[in-house]
């Protein structure tokens, strides 16, 4: 009983993963580049307004163009089937989800965000790897300087963590004495005194 039991389990599993691969690869967005900007455009999104677009070439037969909007489904999706398809969708999605663990979850949803054109805030890295990761990159830089000093080559650019930063300029005066309110400066006799001692 419970051997068939999972041997269903597993069958059902592998249905779910062969459907979510296959709508992931019709609906998952493709990037294109536009004029130097890079433009996400889903094709999620044809398939919600309806319209999808079939290729027609100038050479193609009546049937050949027949055939291909059967396969594609017509230039266009009746509602309650698009409904349907978005619905089982979402459901393949929610369940493949609950199987995986929290960081994957968390990952998906970032990427989704992404997708969707919005900000996502970056993760600080863990002090750990950032120490290693510069530790890597101080040797690195040693190993090319020394490179560059045997060979006679030009100097390698310094990480970004080595480079001296500059400090900023001071934004307003440095008023020992007295105290802003609403941009007044308010001086008491103390501050007064102070300055002429």
């Amino acid at each position: 009983m419970e051997k068939t039991r999972q041997l269903k389990e597993s069958s059902r599993n592998k249905t779910i993963l062969l459907i979510i691969a296959i709508i992931y690869y019709y609906i998952m967005p493709k990037p294109k580049k536009k004029g130097g900007q890079q433009k996400v455009v889903t094709r999620a999104a044809k398939f919600r307004s309806g319209h999808i677009k079939i290729s027609k070439k100038v050479n193609l037969t009546e049937e050949e163009t027949r055939f291909r909007k059967q396969k594609l489904g017509g230039n266009k999706i009746e509602e309650d089937q698009r409904k349907y398809f978005l619905n089982a969708m979402q459901e393949v999605k929610d369940l493949a989800k609950s199987s995986l663990t929290r960081k994957v979850r968390r990952n998906m949803d970032t990427e989704k965000l992404i997708d969707q054109g919005r900000k996502v805030p970056t993760q600080q890295t863990p002090l750990a790897t950032l120490q290693l990761q510069r530790s890597k990159e101080r040797t690195t830089y040693s190993l090319r300087m020394q490179d560059a000093i045997v060979h006679g080559k030009p100097m390698p650019a310094k990480p970004e963590f080595m480079k001296t930063k500059e400090k900023r300029d001071t934004r307003a005066l440095d008023v020992h004495g007295g105290k802003y309110t609403k941009g007044t400066l308010h001086l008491g006799k103390r501050d007064i005194k102070s300055a002429f001692k």
